[in-house]
């Protein structure tokens, strides 16, 4: 008789949503849950719950009313797990976690806004039993925290055999700031004689109102005006504000040559309009923002790929991307998920596995180690080093690895783990980069160094040139950099305000007077604003002070000027720069650092910028817009269009995109190292006085609280409970690992600590009688005595030949707060090592570390711990 087969029951879910509106966030919701309803294996319930709904519900009553929307009373116990559309705009200031820890069952949070390098930043940790992130390009160690695909729900073939004879640019979004609009029709006056663009703006319950303060209009007819103006002959604008469906949005998408977005906004989340044009498997092009770093994955930015290679090769890149970001695809994942949050004894889940969703690129990136001699933070845009450096860390054909030092030697301790292919030495005066060069080029003999120095007055304007003399293999003039930026300023009530950059030394008084009379005369009614650059000189100052007081009378029409000090923060000046209807920028040799950044700054706005001729920065771009050329009246009218060839050739994508073609320009010569077939050893992997960690990640350094860089690995990267040494610790380990094949490993110390829990995770167990071949110490060794007796258990417990690992928090004798038995961290100084290892006959020490270059820490601060220093140990032969 044959078996009766069991029918499984699929798991019961519950799908809260945000109620209906004209904006993103529902529509994300619905993709989650359209993804979710195809599989068998779940059965879900949907309620969609208005804003308005939440104020003052306790979690019964948030119960209750969903009961109400549902049609019948919600039995928690029928119900396996709670999906929610969470979002920190339409649901966090209502919504808390006592409300939401009465929803029924597990529950997990649809997490749509997602910083690039903190995926939590918007939605609380520890709220929910697990996040679905729908950023694939997601690495969280976290075990809540899971990487989605994008869940396309309805995919077309994209019909790529079309040859349109006028190719159709399509790009569509929300009328926001940094849309790019604009500079795709820059970009496509670059490359066609004929062409129609196509943007679609639909209105937005939320943006609408806010965008039209900014212009003191409708923001997408304001966009659709400069976009129309700029337009060379030839090239067609075609502006419409439907709010389409998803099918209809699809279909638009399919009707285009190529979907291309240009988005310069620095804001938090994936950019969702890429989703419609994947599904219409159409060509697809896009920015270097991180917005699209979903998509740069699969794709190198523009203008690393122009329109006419978009054009032509990336429709197989979206047929990848479609099968990659399938409902199936989700679908497989949601299961894991609930699998491993659920819990493995519930035999109507498939087996767990957390998988990365990254995509498969064949050979791994090249490695970029960006040094600085100063500590700039992520997105930090002060300075034109600062951006530099925040650009580079984004960009997408290499794995980019940011440090700080101030000397050459620590280089190799702060990357000592890492192989670089080229290095890009930022902010180094010319005086001190060849001997820092020449000190790096000891540690890293074949990599390859790009000096990225700032334009000097008279300088060539040749952008890359060979410096044998600076020891660099190339150097970039890096003339500026507009950074992805999002500012909303309104426009200001009253005359137009002009603002004046340059134009307070006594020198050019004359020139000011002209400039100042122009606006009087073409502008009529304005708020002028001149700018001073901080001056030691207050004789100066109260010079021109006198000086503009005489030209205001002389004045006919009713313009007013005022001298007033120029913000010293990025955000003060990004907030003055918006706030005026138009900024003129004269250069000077003696303020090029203030100026260039004021430029750069200014073509972030949305506020036109104007130059002039006698003050022309040094190797800038001719884009037509200065001041003696047109009325100025022009420029106000011309809006952001006003400048658009300058930030095009400013912009921030653009120049990652030429350090990246010199980069792989200069290691394209490079021999590929053959990978060592048998396994990796410490000896291979050890530069000079370190070790180092195979196969590194992006943006793994970590500064802390001490005067020790230290480095963190890839293993842990987002995991904030785990201690920086302890991932050492297991990276070292898997290298000693690899070296030995069925190798018998005992622990000394607490089993429970994040290296070894890592370990017997891989499967890994413990010996507890039988000699080993590999032996760890799971604590950091506190002081000499634990030193000594923890080398004499290392002893005993090891084979010879075998491999031994220890941590100690090490100081040297120096540091008198760190050497004393009463201190709060006992320390291990190199002096007291080495004599516990000569008492220890049969052990040698085959690595260990050498911070002797480090600043003194005379005084460090109270409960601060010491450096930690790994120890690699082996145990003699014959012995």
């Amino acid at each position: 008789m044959a078996p009766t087969a069991v029918k499984q029951t699929p798991l019961r879910g519950l799908f809260v949503n945000t109620a209906k509106e004209q904006c993103s966030i529902h529509e994300s919701g619905n993709m989650v849950l359209n993804a979710l309803l195809g599989d068998q294996r779940i059965k879900l319930d949907y309620v969609e719950i208005r804003r308005e709904d939440y104020h003052g519900l306790d979690s019964k009553d948030f119960l209750k009313k969903i009961s109400n929307d549902y049609g019948a009373e919600i039995d928690s116990d029928a119900y396996d797990f709670t999906i929610v559309n969470y979002h920190h705009f339409t649901m966090a200031p209502f919504v808390g976690k006592p409300q939401l820890d009465g929803l029924p069952g597990a529950t997990y949070a649809i997490v749509l806004e997602v910083e690039p390098h903190d995926c939590l930043s918007f939605c609380p940790y520890g709220w929910f039993d697990g996040y679905i992130v729908l950023d694939p390009s997601v690495r969280d160690d976290r075990p809540e925290v899971f990487a989605f695909p994008r869940p396309i729900n309805q995919m077309l073939p994209g019909d790529l055999d079309r040859v349109d004879e006028v190719p159709i640019i399509g790009s569509f979004g929300f009328g926001t700031p940094g849309k790019g609009f604009e500079l795709l029709v820059d970009a496509v006056n670059r490359e066609f004689d004929r062409a129609l663009v196509r943007v679609n703006i639909p209105s937005n319950i939320y943006a609408d109102d806010a965008m039209a303060s900014v212009h003191g209009e409708n923001y997408a007819r304001y966009l659709a005006r400069i976009c129309k103006k700029i337009a060379k002959p030839g090239i067609d604008v075609e502006f419409t504000y439907d709010f389409m469906s998803k099918d209809a949005m699809i279909e638009w998408c399919r009707q285009n040559t190529l979907n291309c977005f240009m988005y310069t906004r620095k804001q938090s989340g994936l950019a969702a309009t890429t989703d419609q044009a994947v599904a219409s498997g159409r060509p697809l092009l896009v920015s270097g923002n991180q917005t699209f770093r979903h998509i740069h994955d699969y794709l190198r930015p523009y203008p690393g790929t122009t329109l006419r290679q978009a054009i032509e090769r990336s429709g197989s890149v979206v047929k990848t991307i479609q099968a990659d970001w399938s409902p199936q695809s989700f679908r497989n994942q949601f299961v894991k998920m609930l699998g491993l949050t659920l819990g493995k004894d519930d035999n109507r889940i498939d087996g767990p596995a957390k998988d990365s969703n990254v995509p498969g690129n064949g050979e791994p990136k090249p490695t970029m180690l960006v040094i600085s001699p100063t500590c700039f933070a992520r997105n930090a845009m002060d300075t034109l080093s600062a951006r530099a450096v925040s650009a580079l860390s984004d960009a997408s054909q290499f794995q980019v690895i940011k440090t700080v030092s101030q000397t050459s030697e620590g280089y190799a301790r702060t990357c000592f783990w890492s192989k670089p292919d080229v290095a890009c030495f930022v902010g180094w005066e010319p005086d001190r980069a060849m001997s820092e060069i020449a000190k790096f080029r000891s540690a890293y003999s074949d990599c390859k160094v790009i000096l990225l120095s700032a334009p000097t007055a008279g300088a060539d304007d040749d952008g890359a040139q060979p410096l044998d003399l600076l020891g660099a293999d190339a150097r970039r003039v890096v003339k500026g950099i507009a950074p992805f930026n999002t500012q909303l300023v309104s426009r200001q009530p009253g005359p137009a305000r002009v603002g004046l950059y340059g134009y307070d030394a006594e020198l050019e008084i004359g020139e000011l007077s002209a400039i100042l009379s122009k606006i009087d005369r073409e502008i009529v009614s304005a708020r002028v604003f001149i700018y001073l650059a901080p001056s030691d000189d207050p004789l100066r100052q109260i010079a021109l002070s006198d000086r503009v007081r005489m030209l205001n009378r002389q004045m006919t029409n009713a313009t007013s000027f005022e001298l007033t000090p120029l913000p010293s923060s990025t955000a003060e000046r990004i907030d003055c720069l918006a706030k005026n209807a138009l900024n003129i920028v004269r250069y000077r040799a003696s303020d090029a650092d203030i100026l260039t950044d004021i430029r750069d700054l200014a073509l972030t706005t949305e506020r036109p910028l104007v130059f002039t001729r006698t003050g022309k920065f040094p190797g800038q771009p001719d884009g037509g817009v200065y001041a003696e050329d047109q009325r100025l009246t022009h420029f106000m009218e011309a809006g952001i269009g006003a400048q658009i060839a300058v930030f095009n050739a400013l912009a921030e994508g653009r120049f990652v995109a030429e350090i990246e073609d010199l980069a792989r320009t200069l290691i394209v010569g490079k021999k590929n190292k053959k990978k060592n077939a048998s396994s990796t050893s410490f000896r291979d992997l050890a530069n000079g006085d370190g070790w180092i960690v195979p196969g590194a990640k992006p943006a793994l350094l970590v500064d802390l609280a001490d005067d020790a860089p230290r480095e963190r690995s890839a293993t842990d990267l987002s995991k904030p409970d785990a201690p920086v040494e302890q991932a050492w610790l297991y990276d070292a380990l898997r290298i000693a690992l690899a070296d030995r094949e069925e190798a018998r490993v005992a622990i000394l110390g607490d089993a429970e600590l994040h290296a070894a829990t890592k370990l017997r995770q891989d499967g890994i167990t413990f010996e507890t009688t039988a000699a080993a071949d590999i032996a760890f110490v799971s604590n950091v060794v506190a002081g000499k005595q634990e030193l000594e007796l923890k080398l004499l258990q290392l002893a005993t417990h090891l084979n010879p030949g075998g491999t031994a690992l220890l941590l100690c928090y090490y100081a040297e004798s120096y540091q008198e707060p760190f050497v004393h038995e009463s201190s709060d961290f006992k320390t291990v100084t190199p002096e007291e090592f080495d004599a516990a290892m000569a008492a220890e006959s049969s052990l040698t020490c085959t690595l260990r570390p050498a911070i002797t270059s480090r600043p003194v820490c005379i005084s460090p601060p109270a409960f601060t711990p010491p450096p930690v220093g790994l120890y690699v140990i082996e145990k003699r032969e014959g012995i």
